[in-house]
């Protein structure tokens, strides 16, 4: 709680100065991204029936008929799968985007009304978790490992949504820094010399409010 306090004292002293020294008001308002990765889910664009379907199948947490009213199917009306390599190779990794509040097979209850991100690496032949976030991936840009990701991820005690970047670090999702925030009237960027100390305000009320799992 006192971290995020803390960050609600940045906060409303970013909001009372129009000319706060930690906000770079010197570019653009948006955050410069290689690939929008945003998605309403009521398109295919981007969804590879047959393979996308197999991993899903694979993962055994939808349904591929829809005839079980209350468990997901397996669509692009549910899903979304994006490559972690560079090269859009889906056999050995991939980040697996989830409709806010459907139920997945198995569960007893629907998930949390937010947007679930999974990671996940292929081990010793099975598709294993390593990363969960509870938010929207809103971009990803090609790292040297891998393609790294942009998620928005909303504080709900600041009222504020982070735009952080993590990156892959060849075998899961590593936080690197925030790269925009976000309360209301568009996206602020930080200046780089308060981006490190922010950010680590940050990135532990992130942990403190259960948003990665």
């Amino acid at each position: 709680m006192k971290k995020v306090f803390y960050i609600s004292i940045i906060l409303m002293v970013i909001i009372a100065c129009k000319s706060d020294p930690i906000i770079d008001e010197s570019g653009s308002d948006t955050v410069t991204v290689a690939e929008d990765q945003t998605t309403t889910f009521n398109d295919t664009t981007g969804f590879n029936v047959a393979r996308h379907l197999e991993l899903l199948d694979e993962l055994n947490i939808c349904e591929m008929v829809d005839s079980f009213p209350l468990v997901a199917n397996c669509s692009p009306d549910n899903f979304k799968l994006i490559a972690i390599q560079n090269d859009g190779s889906l056999e050995n990794g991939f980040i697996l985007q989830t409709k806010a509040g459907i139920v997945l097979k198995g569960a007893n209850k629907p998930l949390p009304p937010v947007r679930h991100i999974f990671v996940y690496v292929r081990e010793n032949g099975s598709l294993t978790k390593v990363n969960g976030f509870r938010g929207d991936l809103i971009a990803t840009q090609e790292g040297e490992n891998g393609k790294d990701i942009v998620l928005a991820l909303y504080l709900k005690e600041d009222e504020t949504l982070f735009h952080c970047l993590y990156k892959w670090n060849g075998t899961r999702y590593s936080f690197e820094s925030v790269v925009g925030l976000d309360w209301g009237d568009g996206v602020k960027t930080l200046k780089e010399e308060d981006k490190d100390s922010v950010s680590n305000d940050i990135y532990n009320a992130i942990m403190e409010s259960k948003l990665v799992f």
